[in-house]
């Protein structure tokens, strides 16, 4: 299924008054091989009013679900995955046996061993549950391009479909937005940690819809 970023490149224009290519401060990753245009720091308030807006639209719409991934190293295999509905309910929380090894710099950020794994499905066990929570929905990760990356190259690995997504939203550039904070060559926001983050897949699921709860001014 093909899968498009979709919240960017539809209401950039409401800011902007663009509809020629995305706001460079709203689509940070989305935007990184376009040619940038500068950003008016007085139009500060208003990238921040349509992350409000774009916050408040994620978590009013039913089919948004939020995703993570923890992985063996940064573009390794997928041990850990969490998809939490915008309403909290939990719709996948699993641990994934990988065919690789996990080096001790990944396990100190996620805290995952090996022989944590070793009873844990393999991702093609688990593949039919997430096809199912991800059809048609609209997923919302905190740097979607990398976990929408991931799944991808999973999909390659286990010849299996995983990404079944209808569109995806990058949380991070919205926050990036919201927060305000310039690069100093003024062409992009300046990216956030997410607030919260444990590097466990579900936790930081929850940590996500915190932060729209915050961004969308009702948490």
């Amino acid at each position: 299924m093909t899968t498009t970023v979709s919240a960017t490149s539809r209401t950039a224009n409401r800011v902007t008054g663009s509809v020629a290519a995305p706001a460079p401060a709203v689509a940070n990753a989305a935007n990184a091989h376009q040619p940038s245009s500068l950003i008016d720091p007085s139009e500060l308030p208003a990238y921040r009013a349509l992350a409000r807006t774009l916050a408040c639209e994620l978590l009013a719409d039913p089919s948004v679900v939020l995703l993570d991934t923890e992985t063996t190293t940064l573009w390794g295999q997928v041990i850990e995955v969490g998809v939490l509905s915008a309403d909290g309910q939990v719709l996948l929380d699993t641990l994934v046996r990988p065919g690789e090894p996990i080096p001790a710099d990944a396990t100190a950020v996620h805290g995952l061993r090996l022989e944590d794994l070793r009873d844990a499905p393999q991702l093609h066990e688990v593949a039919s549950q997430l096809q199912t929570v991800l059809h048609g929905r609209r997923v919302v990760a905190y740097n979607c391009h990398y976990d929408r990356a991931v799944l991808t190259a999973e999909e390659h690995r286990i010849a299996r479909p995983l990404n079944t997504a209808a569109s995806w939203d990058c949380a991070m550039d919205l926050y990036a937005a919201w927060n305000g904070e310039l690069l100093a060559d003024r062409t992009r926001f300046r990216n956030k940690r997410l607030p919260g983050a444990g590097h466990r897949a579900l936790d930081d699921c929850r940590s996500m819809l915190t932060l729209l709860h915050l961004m969308a001014g009702c948490g």
